[in-house]
């Protein structure tokens, strides 16, 4: 859940692929609970409609290959 917020948070500032990348480490994640993978969805489909088609590709690939110890040391530094 702390990762979406966070995902939520860059999405409301310029970084918006890194917030897509965030959401998608997020959705494709085993532990996501059902509330979080709704709220990450809707986030998911709001960058969609914001960020152009290149920008999203590179931003899931990114997001997909992630690790969730990565981003909480990129995100604590």
């Amino acid at each position: 859940a702390s990762l979406v917020a966070m995902a939520g948070l860059l999405a409301r500032t310029v970084r918006r692929e890194v917030a897509l990348e965030y959401v998608t480490l997020a959705v494709n994640h085993p532990a996501i609970d059902g509330q979080t993978h709704y709220v990450a969805e809707r986030l998911l489909n709001t960058l969609r409609r914001e960020l152009p088609a290149e920008a999203i590709e590179r931003a899931t690939d990114r997001g997909k290959r992630l690790e969730l110890k990565e981003v909480a040391a990129r995100i604590l530094q």
